[in-house]
């Protein structure tokens, strides 16, 4: 029984502990951390753009094609992750377009996609001028894409 006395005076101490937590006001944020929060789609376009900057080193080397591999699987992922999600200029358009928006965005990441497998299957066959195509054919739609879906701020 002695071993346990601690114990029953330290709970009820941790419980009130547990409950003064809870009751707390949240802790006010960063204005300058609140602006560096992304939502859903900002993360993972975040994450392709770090995986492009990864495949621009690691292309040019074939004794790098495992990362390269790994680094087309991040972006694939996060492309994934990406088209089911909105662009935010989404909700400043009228009722009536946003649907044909959204097909239209979705349509771009799938095209992305489609030339990321290309990629995949460039590096895999270790055929150099044919990787060289298919990353200059993805990062082409880079571009065109983000002037469709991504407001000027």
């Amino acid at each position: 029984m002695r071993a346990w006395l601690p114990l029953l005076v330290l709970l009820p101490l941790l419980g009130f502990g547990l409950v003064f937590a809870s009751t707390a006001e949240p802790v006010a944020q960063d204005p300058e951390q609140a602006e560096d929060d992304h939502g859903p789609l900002e993360t993972a376009m975040l994450e392709v753009k770090a995986s492009i900057r990864a495949l621009r080193r690691s292309l040019k080397k074939p004794e790098q094609d495992a990362a390269s591999l790994t680094s087309i699987t991040r972006l694939q992922s996060a492309m994934v992750l990406a088209k089911g999600e909105a662009p935010r200029m989404t909700a400043s358009l009228p009722e009536d377009k946003r649907a044909a928006f959204v097909s239209a965005y979705r349509s771009e990441m799938i095209e992305l996609l489609e030339a990321s497998f290309l990629l995949e299957r460039a590096v895999l066959a270790q055929d150099r001028e044919a990787v060289t195509a298919a990353f200059a054919g993805m990062r082409g739609l880079e571009d065109p894409a983000h002037e469709r879906f991504i407001e000027d701020e």
